[in-house]
């Protein structure tokens, strides 16, 4: 897993495809509890917070640029969506801009829309800001994880 958040974010950095989608990867263990060593579920925590922070960033940028909320539209989010423009297949989470045709994009393609397809953009949301906060508030070690971190501490 550290690894693969090297390598994710390494592919940021160089705006190359990621192959490993991280972030929907690491929610979906915080929403079904996932039970891990301490070292992983500090790892998973820190890819959370950051993930919500992106997140939050992401709604004061579809507000400040103006775009809506899909209210009505009949666009199923899959486990992984990733932009379609062809150079670009940023994986996508949490707020997804949809063209008229209905092709997910990342907001930095948008941009790149001329003003009247900017106008048609859509975004979707996954979850509210305050579920995503729920979800990591709520992941914590439990069980014998949680056990073996205390006998730890007492060392």
């Amino acid at each position: 897993m550290p690894m693969s958040g090297i390598a994710y974010d390494h592919s940021i950095g160089v705006q190359y495809a990621s192959v490993m989608p991280i972030e929907p990867i690491i929610w979906r263990m915080a929403e079904e509890t996932a039970q891990v060593d301490q070292k992983l579920f500090e790892l998973i925590k820190l890819f959370l917070l950051r993930s919500l922070a992106h997140a939050q960033r992401e709604l004061e940028y579809i507000q400040a640029k103006g775009y809506t909320f899909a209210t009505g539209v009949d666009v199923e989010l899959g486990h992984v969506m990733r932009c379609t423009t062809p150079r670009c297949k940023k994986v996508l989470f949490n707020h997804v801009p949809f063209d008229r045709n209905l092709k997910p994009l990342c907001f930095k393609c948008c941009d790149k829309l001329t003003q009247t397809e900017k106008k048609a953009i859509k975004v979707v949301k996954y979850k509210e800001i305050n579920k995503l906060v729920d979800i990591c508030d709520k992941y914590v070690i439990t069980g014998t994880n949680f056990s073996m971190m205390v006998f730890k501490c007492l060392e």
